[in-house]
């Protein structure tokens, strides 16, 4: 597998925002951006291009974020974003109808990691990572501020830079076998 073909991502969803970052295998930030409530613009226009032809990665995005990527890509108000978003977690029978936009090719790190299915912040834990979790209530009832923005923002990229970690240390013994 080309690890130049390769984005790394992770999607935060609240009532009012939604964030999504992307980080190639090196852990730089090749693109994030937020559908501010404020700006009622899908700031999600320039994802389509950036994934064309690339591989996604993400841990439990075959579950969640390609879903929710593909509300984005499609321009989906972030009324519509939110309901997908509340559907996946409450495992509403209807979020496995939601359908994944053709043009998103990925690979899920969560899968047969273990038939316990550890959170993301579990493998952390296991790895002697620290454990960051963001302060902003993702149950909010309001535009999230500057302050919370740049916070959750900050959440989502570790995030994504232990999915990087932990994609690197399952490379050889699963991503290339199954491949």
């Amino acid at each position: 597998m080309n690890d130049s073909a390769i984005l790394f991502f992770d999607i935060e969803v609240t009532k009012f925002d939604s964030l999504v970052v992307f980080k190639d295998i090196t852990g730089k930030t090749v693109f994030y951006n937020w559908y501010d409530s404020l700006k009622p613009l899908n700031g999600f226009a320039g994802v389509l291009p950036l994934i064309k032809g690339k591989t996604l990665c993400g841990y439990n995005n075959h579950y969640y974020d390609d879903k929710i990527l593909t509300k984005m890509i499609n321009g989906a108000s972030q009324e519509v974003i939110k309901a997908a978003n509340d559907s996946i977690i409450k495992g509403n029978g209807s979020a496995r109808a939601l359908s994944i936009h053709p043009d998103i090719t990925s690979i899920d790190c969560m899968q047969q990691i273990d038939v316990s299915k550890p959170s993301l912040k579990q493998i952390e834990a296991n790895l002697g990572k620290s454990i960051i979790e963001s302060s902003v209530d993702f149950r909010i009832d309001r535009p999230l501020t500057p302050e919370e923005k740049e916070e959750m923002l900050l959440y989502c990229e570790y995030d994504v830079l232990s999915t990087i970690e932990v994609y690197k240390l399952r490379k050889k013994s699963y991503f290339e076998t199954k491949e």
